[in-house]
């Protein structure tokens, strides 16, 4: 039954669910992104450095380019420019797959309706061919890829992609696998749901163990 607004407006209520990609969608070998970012390290730089380390990289949280006398903005020219046939070749591989019950959640939401979108930390060159290569990309009608400026936990990427629906949002949910993902669908009043194994201290509306438990929270 349609609420008095959405009448009055004579717009449709839509129903949407938006995904974080890496490790939510997308199942990746343990230390995937470390071990690109260390394989750069020695080869481009003569710098071999530990896994912990390399996570701090990947997540922008250490100073360790300017400790350690790195060009900051080289290393990451060259991991992005690398970083999309990394990717692929691992796709090819079978390293890189859908995660689990992926394919199964989303063609049923689709089945139901629902206006399904991305909200990525992962640049678009890097993104929408391995969306594509392991065909996730048609279902989803809007992705919002890695900003210059805004990024997750701001509502700015959620909001690119549910400011552009043509209609009144009746339902919105968040599915992801970091806190930041579970601020960024807060910000957007959407219901989020943690996708993690021993989910501590969780943020989030729902708290799974796997994507395959999803549908049924969404779906009702």
């Amino acid at each position: 039954q349609k609420s008095l607004k959405t009448i009055l407006l004579g717009l449709p209520a839509m129903k949407v669910v938006l995904f974080d990609m890496d490790h939510t969608l997308i199942d990746y070998p343990w230390n995937f992104f470390e071990e690109f970012a260390l394989d750069i390290l020695d080869k481009y730089f003569g710098k071999r450095t530990d896994t912990r380390t390399a996570l701090e990289i990947i997540t922008e949280e250490t100073g360790y380019f300017q400790s350690q006398g790195v060009d900051e903005e080289e290393f990451w020219r060259i991991y992005n420019e690398l970083d999309p046939t990394n990717r692929l070749a691992a796709v090819r591989r079978g390293d890189i797959k859908p995660m689990a019950g992926a394919i199964e959640l989303l063609s049923g939401l689709k089945q139901k309706n629902f206006h399904l979108g991305i909200v990525t930390t992962t640049p678009e060159i890097s993104g929408r061919p391995l969306l594509e290569g392991l065909g996730l990309l048609n279902y989803f009608d809007d992705i919002s890829f890695k900003g210059k400026i805004y990024n997750k936990p701001r509502p700015e990427p959620a909001l690119q992609i549910l400011n552009k629906l043509n209609g009144i949002t009746k339902d919105v949910f968040f599915v992801g696998n970091s806190k930041n993902d579970m601020l960024c669908g807060k910000a957007v009043n959407a219901k989020t749901i943690h996708v993690k194994d021993n989910c501590r201290e969780c943020i989030a509306d729902s708290c799974i163990k796997s994507l395959n438990e999803a549908g049924k929270i969404i779906l009702g």
